[in-house]
């Protein structure tokens, strides 16, 4: 029982995080500018690689979950802007894409993974 709902958990935060990653290219491409284009790129831009690299990692506290998509996304984009840095190639837009279906392939893969009735999933 407690596996089925950590595993309708897990499958409902890649959902989320999917939507969030869906949201934030519309508000970026086609949505009016201002707070709510920033707040939504800016929730994307900190949940999302790292949400996306915790599918990878057993995290079992509800409260530490949180804290590290945080660190892991700013620290995955921090690398990434050094990259770019001292390679001279400065394309933020190409390294928001990059990881952005990376992050979003991860997640899928998860979903995939947590929803696959042969592994015993919800």
């Amino acid at each position: 029982m407690t596996r089925a709902l950590n595993q309708r958990g897990r499958a409902a935060l890649d959902l989320a995080l999917l939507g969030l990653a869906l949201l934030a290219l519309a508000s970026a491409t086609v949505g009016p500018g201002g707070a709510p284009r920033l707040l939504i790129v800016l929730a994307a831009a900190c949940l999302l690689p790292g949400g996306a690299l915790l599918t990878l990692l057993p995290v079992e506290d509800p409260l530490l979950g949180p804290a590290l998509a945080v660190g892991l996304s700013l620290t995955v984009e921090a690398l990434g802007t050094l990259a770019m840095a001292w390679s001279g190639f400065w394309h933020p837009a190409g390294w928001a894409v990059a990881l952005g279906a990376l992050a979003c392939g991860l997640l899928l893969r998860d979903l995939a993974r947590t929803t696959d009735r042969r592994t015993g999933g919800p």
